[in-house]
């Protein structure tokens, strides 16, 4: 029996081992994201894991939920781009939103969230020894810097 409990006792020792809790702050980097403020946002690392979870509270208390993945540095590149025409003689419309990294950081990690109301955000930071930086972009438009 004492075997038993010891070895459950390594085993959740182990487990946490590899898990570490951060917060993260997001900072608004556009109009659309200035009317959010800056947001704080819980991460919970599982290095075994390779990721972890993410929580954020939105200021209309909206709970933003979702999981990141690393990957292993090098260069990446993500981004969307939108179009909308009207014709004839009609209006024209264009956005985009891109970028693209060569990165000595050890962690490159993407993350989703999905909010209790429909909020999304696609989220990339790059990370190393429980630090980093990166953006998020949210589907009301609103892009913000991420540190931690």
């Amino acid at each position: 029996m004492k075997t038993a409990k010891a070895l459950v006792v390594a085993a959740v020792i182990g487990a946490l081992a590899g898990c570490m809790t951060v917060t993260g702050t997001l900072y608004p980097m556009n109009k659309d994201a200035q009317n959010l403020g800056v947001l704080k946002a819980t991460i919970h690392e599982n290095w075994l894991a390779q990721g972890g979870t993410i929580t954020c509270t939105l200021p209309d208390g909206e709970v933003l939920t979702g999981q990141y993945r690393t990957i292993s540095s090098g260069s990446v590149s993500f981004g969307s781009g939108f179009g909308n025409i009207t014709t004839p003689g009609g209006t024209a419309f264009g956005s985009g939103f891109g970028e693209s990294e060569s990165s000595s950081w050890t962690h490159v990690d993407f993350a989703a969230l999905h909010g209790n109301r429909g909020t999304m955000a696609d989220c990339k930071v790059y990370s190393s020894s429980g630090h980093g930086t990166g953006v998020c972009k949210m589907s009301n438009g609103g892009i913000f810097r991420v540190m931690f």
